[in-house]
């Protein structure tokens, strides 16, 4: 079984790497250099000791796919963290190593799919190997939902994204409520006067692709004949258009 391990790991190094595509021998390299070791014990095989790497027994080691791919990476992001402090958010987030590393871009989004820039930190540790912290501070977060991200550029024009992080910013104090059943969903917009504000529903796939966007009272139900069963995101905007909520719906013909 260790050829579908080894192919799997090439197969991630490649996906956050493509320049590495058909570099064969820059993909070996990568795991065998970052593979946790194993040495043999007597008895030995051939001219194998204690101390032999690779050995006849465990040859490299055992492939590690993360330390691989990070290796990979101009920077090995370690921590990326978000939170509320007063009126604003702190982010914050710490690299492990940095290698021919430019910038990162802060993003900022409403509904997770749609980004804009909001800030741009520049690296501190270009062929560094140890932690290096980094912050910044969004002085005007949206009102309620707020996604964020990192999108790290080298200095060849490659670049990477970080997970999201997640805030949210008391608006007016909406929320929604989305009840799956069969062929239907029931949805709820929970707030005061909720039944005189005209708002507006996103409905999108998994992938991010907007299946459906319609305006709506404040309860009412939906339905997606002409959509395959699936798991969908439904977010409410605002009659102002501002993103107030997001839930998941779990389509089931």
């Amino acid at each position: 079984m260790a050829g579908p391990h080894v192919a799997g790991v090439a197969a991630l190094i490649m996906c956050a790497r493509p320049d590495l595509i058909g570099n064969v021998d820059a993909i070996e390299d990568l795991m065998r250099n970052n593979a946790v070791a194993r040495f043999a014990t007597a008895p030995f095989c051939g001219a194998d000791n204690a101390n032999s790497l690779p050995n006849n027994v465990y040859g490299w080691g055992r492939v590690d796919a993360l330390a691989a791919v990070n290796a990979a990476l101009p920077v090995e992001l370690l921590e990326f963290t978000a939170k509320i402090a007063g009126k604003t958010a702190q982010l914050n987030w710490i690299t492990g190593s940095e290698n021919d590393c430019s910038h990162f871009t802060v993003q900022r989004s409403s509904d997770g799919f749609t980004w804009f820039d909001v800030g741009k930190i520049p690296c501190r540790g270009n062929f560094s190997s140890g932690e290096i912290t980094y912050e910044f501070r969004d002085l005007n977060p949206l009102k309620g939902l707020n996604y964020y991200r990192l999108d790290q550029l080298d200095y060849s024009g490659e670049s990477s994204k970080s997970p999201v992080r997640a805030l949210s910013f008391a608006s007016s104090g909406y929320s929604l409520r989305v009840t799956s059943g069969k062929g239907l969903a029931y949805f709820e917009v929970i707030g005061e006067d909720a039944d005189e504000i005209s708002w507006r529903l996103e409905i999108r796939a998994a992938d991010g692709r907007e299946i459906q966007r319609i305006s709506v009272a404040a309860k009412g139900w939906l339905q997606l004949p002409n959509s395959p069963p699936g798991l969908y995101s439904v977010l409410l905007r605002d009659s102002y258009g501002q993103a107030v909520a997001v839930e998941k719906w779990l389509w089931v013909e």
